[in-house]
């Protein structure tokens, strides 16, 4: 997928005036989230192309539209639990 980027006051001013948004990365067949993972399911998932070992369905995960802020959140990859960022196509 190539990426368009736009600066955010360009894509500000698509936005609804009202409402909830997600700023995101998507084409006509996916959308790009980012997620990160304990260096045991990241690690594993890097190296195998998969998610298992340690990686369990059941459990609730927060996804984000937004590289930046995934970074953010992960305190750049420091975060205990955190330090492995994937992008994923959805």
């Amino acid at each position: 997928m190539i990426f368009k980027t736009d600066t955010y006051i360009e894509q500000q001013q698509r936005l609804p005036d009202s409402g909830r948004n997600i700023l995101a990365n998507h084409d006509d067949e996916s959308i790009i989230v980012y997620q990160a993972y304990g260096p045991s399911i990241g690690n594993f998932a890097a190296q195998n192309g998969y998610f298992g070992g340690q990686f369990n369905f059941d459990r609730m995960t927060w996804i984000k539209t937004n590289f930046l802020w995934m970074m953010y959140r992960s305190e750049w990859g420091t975060k205990e639990g955190q330090e492995i960022v994937f992008p994923l196509s959805v």
